[in-house]
């Protein structure tokens, strides 16, 4: 499954805001975050992650979808739909309209409730039911079930991450080993900031552990949790 920005644009955007109860940047007030924030420069092309079905193309004025803006939902033939909001415009797919992986369906904005320009992106199972419809069960999950290398700390930057099913993404037992002297140094600057801020106690453990190559891929994404942008 493809992710919603295309590779060549990844090193211009920053993973800014997880999936999970958050306080809302705006009121202030706790909030469910039914997806993921990707900053994003205004205007970059957003695709279509398997072939589908627009559905919704239209700018939000209240009810459910209250604060999207400019926002457009696909439903794809696996019965996912994804709900991209903020827009730039309206897309040119007129709703009904059949995409094909990959094709450029929008362009991003900062339009409605925002702070910045980004992509608010939302992945739906079984069906799409928006915030204020939701009685029982949502719909909405989070995206990382779908897109495993955001775990990783330093999926925050999402230079060099190829989201494609298929490309060679990191079992959750492998052990970490960063290609780059500056991602290393992400990962010791991180730790520091966590301990500084009373987020992690047992910063030597974690250091030692990557120091003798016994940090996983799955315990990096136990640090990224913790790290998340959720305000």
């Amino acid at each position: 499954m493809l992710f919603p920005i295309e590779k060549q644009n990844l090193s211009k955007c920053k993973f800014s805001s997880a999936f999970g109860e958050r306080v809302h940047p705006i009121t202030k007030k706790k909030d469910m975050h039914r997806g993921i924030d990707i900053a994003v420069p205004q205007g970059t092309p957003l695709v279509a992650i398997e072939d589908g079905e627009i559905t919704i193309n239209k700018v939000n004025n209240g009810g459910p979808t209250v604060g999207f803006g400019y926002y457009l939902v696909i439903k794809y033939k696996n019965g996912l739909h994804s709900v991209y909001a903020h827009l730039r415009e309206l897309s040119k797919q007129k709703i009904g309209s059949k995409v094909t992986k990959g094709q450029i369906v929008a362009y991003s904005g900062n339009t409605g409730s925002s702070t910045g320009p980004h992509l608010h992106f939302e992945i739906h199972e079984g069906g799409l039911l928006f915030k204020s419809q939701v009685k029982n069960k949502d719909t909405a999950v989070d995206p990382l079930k779908y897109y495993p290398q955001l775990k990783g700390m330093l999926g925050k930057y999402l230079t060099n991450i190829n989201f494609d099913k298929g490309a060679d993404n990191m079992p959750d037992n492998q052990i970490v080993e960063f290609k780059e002297k500056w991602q290393e140094n992400l990962f010791y600057d991180t730790i520091e900031n966590l301990k500084k801020k009373g987020a992690l106690l047992n910063t030597e453990e974690w250091l030692n552990k990557y120091k003798n190559k016994k940090l996983t891929v799955s315990e990096l994404g136990l640090l990224a949790l913790v790290m998340a942008d959720r305000d």
